[in-house]
Parts: C-alpha cells; structure tokens; sequence
C-alpha cells in the first residue's frame, strides 16, 4: 500500500504561533496621557487654554487678573505687576506715590529704607575717619 501524503502547510506573511496561556505579558501603557493645566495664580485652580491669560511668565484666569486696589478686571495692555500683585496703571502710579517711590509699600513687605539709621552729627563724630582727625 502507498503512503498517504499530506499537502505542505502555507504560511503567508510573518505568522507566529499562539502564545501559551503562561507567556501573556501586561497590557501596553496607554500611548496618551493627560497633562496637568496650570494653576490660576489667584485662585489657584486649573486654568485651561480658552481661559488662559499669561503675564510676567505666570498664568491666570481672565476673570482673576484684577487690580489689586480697585479690583477692576484688566488686560495686558493695561496692568503693571510688582512681585506678583497686579495693579490698573492709575492705581499704581498712586501707590508708588504714596508709599514713597518704593514699591515694598506696595506688596505689603517691610520698606528696606526706613531700617536705615538716620546720619546725625554725634554719628558723624563717632565715624572711624573722624576719629582720627580728631587724634592727630
């Protein structure tokens, strides 16, 4: 009796074998992961692209980026900023004013310029230059 042949297998492309239940590996990280919205300077809650305002680098909601004295609602054309506090032009050019030409009267901190002793005459004296011209 003849022996029975059996056709060739076709294989079409790169075909691998089926993995066996015990080589199945972890899912693939996701390809696209969310980015974290910046935070509003103010109320420091997400601010996202159609609500962004950026100013001096940082970022704020536009209903946030307000003056701090009158709280009128401003727009980069018509803000000026010192150490992140913003201010309409009129009421900066006033508080500059009144605190003295300094801008710490400004953002509430301590005016470098009133720590400075004031020079009187008895100082004058006490100097190290003075004492020598006054020993020789």
């Amino acid at each position: 009796e003849r022996a029975r042949c059996q056709p060739p297998t076709m294989v079409i492309g790169n075909v691998s074998p089926a993995p066996d239940a015990s080589s199945k590996k972890s899912p693939a990280p996701a390809k696209w992961t969310p980015v974290a919205a910046p935070k509003c300077l103010v109320c420091e809650k997400s601010v996202y692209e159609n609500e962004k305002l950026t100013a001096d680098g940082k970022v704020w909601h536009k209903t946030c980026f307000r003056c701090g004295h009158c709280r009128k609602v401003l727009s980069l054309g018509n803000y000026a900023a010192v150490s992140d506090k913003v201010f309409c032009k009129p009421h900066f050019k006033q508080l500059f004013a009144e605190g003295g030409g300094s801008y710490a009267s400004m953002t509430g901190e301590t005016d470098p310029k009133k720590a400075w002793a004031p020079k009187t005459a008895d100082a004058a004296i006490g100097s190290p230059g003075a004492g020598a011209a006054a020993t020789a």
